[in-house]
């Protein structure tokens, strides 16, 4: 398997052309979740919730599939990586489009405080600044239509004003405890920290966050890992320091990512599976995605080092 280099809103991202397949009985199993998330997740009142009731648009689960089970990490409920999957994958090029027919017209607002990212591979003109955007809005009919997808940390309060207009979240981007009512994590406190399952692994998660901003791996076999020059696992140190910090986290049990070669390199490697809401339908459909690695890395996400590749679904026979 081999790779090149191609620039996404400013960064470099390293690109395969060696597609992944994820099989139906996943898709069905990511189905299945994404409808018990959709009623768990808390409510924010934008337009895609007043609208549909649903809290975005379009959704991504990070997961691998493991012996005929779907692992799911997190959803990612306003994903980024939309424009390289719209630009590498034409199945789900072919089956977005299909969706967006459907969908109002989609301007994008981005925070200074945010790089460009890959948006303008999918969706139309340049990022607005919130200024710009508001201008837009006092413009007489038929100018002021359509909605818009916000690209700012929740903290930046100024942007809360455009959720009567948003395709997804903004106040709660990021807001992990879905994840207590659908059974992938609990909630641990700094005070219980030698009550974590310190002999069988876990992954610590903040409460709301994103870009695996204090999210810690723990290995129980980390130093022969160490050895290896697999990176990725945090120390005893680190874990404790991170949740006295935050106080209370939330605990998943430890499921590695897959594994490929590229260009004879070990990688470890997740699915990023995208789904899209059907408005016709009133239901989430697959889109595919992409796969994601990192060489000897089992803290796998989008950075620099990333290699990204298509993910397509598996075909009816």
């Amino acid at each position: 398997m081999k790779w090149e280099k191609q620039l996404f809103g400013g960064w470099e991202s390293r690109i395969s052309k060696e597609a992944k397949t994820i099989g139906r009985g996943a898709v069905h199993q990511a189905l299945d979740f994404v409808n018990l998330w959709r009623e768990v997740f808390p409510k924010e009142e934008t337009w895609v919730q007043k609208t549909y009731g649903i809290p975005s648009l379009i959704v991504k689960l990070d997961c691998v599939f493991i012996d005929g089970f779907l692992f799911i990490y997190e959803v990612d409920e306003r994903p980024d990586g939309i424009g390289i999957a719209n630009t590498i994958n034409h199945e789900f090029s072919a089956r977005l489009n299909l969706l967006k027919r459907k969908w109002p017209l989609i301007k994008w607002v981005k925070s200074d405080n945010r790089c460009p990212g890959d948006d303008s591979f999918w969706l139309d003109g340049d990022p607005l600044t919130l200024d710009e955007y508001l201008e837009y809005l006092s413009q007489p009919e038929p100018q002021r239509k359509g909605v818009v997808l916000v690209r700012a940390e929740p903290s930046e309060t100024e942007f809360h004003q455009l959720q009567n207009r948003s395709i997804s979240l903004i106040a709660n981007e990021g807001l992990k405890s879905y994840g207590l009512s659908t059974g992938l994590w609990k909630e641990v406190n700094y005070w219980n920290a030698d009550s974590l399952p310190w002999k069988y692994g876990f992954v610590l998660k903040p409460l709301q966050g994103s870009k695996c901003k204090d999210v810690e791996i723990w290995h129980p076999g980390r130093k022969h890992f160490n050895h290896l020059s697999i990176g990725g696992i945090s120390s005893e140190s680190k874990v404790r320091q991170t949740l006295e910090k935050n106080r209370v986290m939330y605990c998943q049990p430890l499921v590695l990512p897959m594994q490929t070669q590229v260009e004879n390199q070990p990688f470890f490697f997740i699915y990023r599976l995208y789904l899209g809401y059907h408005v016709g339908n009133k239901a989430y459909e697959p889109l595919g995605g992409t796969w994601v690695g990192r060489l000897k890395n089992f803290k796998v996400h989008g950075s620099e080092d990333s290699i990204f590749g298509p993910l397509v679904l598996e075909q009816k026979t």
